[in-house]
């Protein structure tokens, strides 16, 4: 939780991610009385790829006097306007505003009048009182494959619609958002749950993550789940021993508390639990536990706290994650992409024989090329002829039955 007791006079960021950001989670965060939620500070062809922000409260944003930047999620450039977007899912989000200065903009997915986005995924958002369009992009021709569901836009400029000076996005959905009173229990007190004859309630779309009634609803907090549970979570973390993935957490106060479930994922979006932990049910001072996951995946391993009381009622931690490195049996060291020769050079180390695709993709989608090949134990160097190249980013996909590997490269002469 990050909140001021007023509103700052000049900007007050958030949480900001400088330059290329992947892969980033930003979940369970209240934010209040600031200027900007979650910023991604772009340079030259920064990418932002697969990353998630849902199930924050953003309240209170306000523009500060000065310079900075104000609104709830936004993408930055630094003069290039070239950052290259790729699966952003933004979801479960309550987003407010001071209203002596409100903010223009709820979402604002930046200038990218020489980058490209795609993949963009809004949906179950609540976003009241902004200046302005409560959504809009600097260029959006150069979005594709955007989808805006299940939101709640209130007292917005623009009359509670998006915003997109370019023209909209191509393959755009905008579907099932409404434009009503999401009804909070009480906006002086900062209390943004939801009343019992909220619109919002149940009127969202299934994302992936647990919710109460028929479906999910709109907003940062599920009506009926009674606000956070009386347990203060000082620290979670994640670290190797001995091949196995030890987890460390530290409570400051509990009270009814019952058991912790420790969840597992390896795509941080489909959960199983591991393993249970009893609470102390009822603590003033820091208590430590521990639980070791004698059996990591292969690859990434997310893990979360479900914390249960004795009524039944659940919250969830934050999210850690730590690789198994000791188990990644693929490894690409070299990439050379030549427009002049038409070549693509790859150095790709394996710790045995085995058979992988390799595919590359331009930042518009189309695959350039996509070829099975050998790979032996040790270096592989794969040389490649692909016709008609141009400059630009490429997307390098390596999988096998095991691994997949993405990364970026940029093209020379």
């Amino acid at each position: 939780m990050l909140t001021l007791p007023v509103s700052n006079s000049k900007f007050e960021s958030g949480i900001i991610f400088e330059f290329d950001t992947e892969t980033a989670i930003v979940e369970y965060n209240i934010l209040n009385n600031i200027s900007s939620g979650v910023q991604f500070n772009t340079r030259n062809l920064t990418v932002v790829s697969n990353c998630v922000i849902r199930k924050n409260l953003f309240s209170k944003l306000g523009i500060g006097g000065g310079v900075g930047t104000a609104g709830g999620i936004m993408i930055i450039s630094e003069g290039t306007e070239n950052a290259i977007i790729t699966n952003l899912d933004i979801y479960n989000n309550t987003i407010t505003v001071e209203p002596s200065k409100p903010p223009y903009h709820a979402i604002d997915l930046g200038s990218i009048d020489f980058g490209s986005g795609t993949g963009i995924n809004i949906r179950n958002n609540i976003a009241t009182g902004f200046a302005d369009a409560w959504l809009t992009a600097g260029n959006s021709t150069n979005l594709r494959n955007v989808v805006v569901t299940h939101n709640d836009a209130w007292n917005n400029g623009n009359n509670n619609l998006p915003r997109f000076p370019g023209g909209n996005p191509t393959n755009y959905t905008y579907s099932n958002n409404i434009s009503a009173d999401p009804q909070f229990v009480s906006v002086p007190g900062n209390d943004y749950r939801l009343r019992a004859g909220s619109p919002c309630i149940d009127a969202g779309v299934n994302v992936g993550i647990p919710y109460l009634g028929s479906a999910p609803d709109m907003g940062y907090i599920e009506f009926g789940s009674g606000g956070p549970l009386p347990i203060k979570l000082l620290a979670f973390s994640v670290r190797e021993n001995n091949g196995k993935n030890l987890l460390q957490w530290t409570t400051a106060t509990e009270n009814n508390s019952d058991h912790f479930n420790v969840q597992r994922s390896s795509d941080a979006q489909n959960w199983s639990t591991i393993g249970t932990v009893n609470a102390s049910g009822f603590s003033t001072t820091e208590i430590r536990y521990s639980f070791t996951d004698g059996i990591p995946m292969k690859g990434m391993n997310y893990y979360r706290l479900a914390m249960i009381d004795k009524d039944a009622a659940l919250e969830y931690s934050k999210i850690v994650s730590i690789s198994a490195r000791e188990n990644t049996g693929l490894g690409i060291t070299f990439i050379d992409i030549s427009t002049g020769a038409n070549t693509a050079i790859l150095k790709i180390n394996s710790i045995q024989a085995q058979s992988a695709n390799l595919s590359i993709i331009d930042v518009s989608g189309r695959t350039v090329l996509n070829s099975g090949i050998q790979l032996q134990r040790g270096t592989n160097t794969i040389t490649k002829n692909i016709p008609n190249l141009l400059q630009g980013i490429y997307y390098v996909k390596l999988f096998t039955a095991d691994e997949v590997l993405v990364k970026n490269a940029l093209t020379r002469n």
